[in-house]
């Protein structure tokens, strides 16, 4: 079965090294559905979907959550150190 008439000749591809920023800026901004991602050799070693990209960027959300979290928990942790170092009496 020849699938010639459906292949892309001239593919997009990223080197495996590509920033994560990169790959998303190219499935944006040329609306890819897939991405292959080759070595230094230009040998083909994954691909990346569209929707391997969604499930990434939850997690990188979520992430930015837990860090903005733990960001209020240690500026809360040190408000309340000053506090007990001002007044020692105090305690939490």
């Amino acid at each position: 079965m020849d699938l010639s008439y459906y292949m892309h000749v001239a593919p997009y591809t990223v080197s495996h090294k590509a920033l994560l920023s990169r790959v998303f800026r190219l499935f944006r901004t040329m609306g890819l559905r897939h991405l292959i991602v080759v070595n230094h050799r230009n040998r083909v070693v994954g691909m990346i979907t569209r929707k391997d990209l969604a499930h990434c960027e939850e997690r990188i959300q979520k992430s930015r959550r837990e860090a903005r979290l733990r960001t209020v928990q240690v500026l809360v942790s040190l408000l309340a150190l000053s506090v007990i170092a001002k007044y020692p009496f105090f305690s939490l």
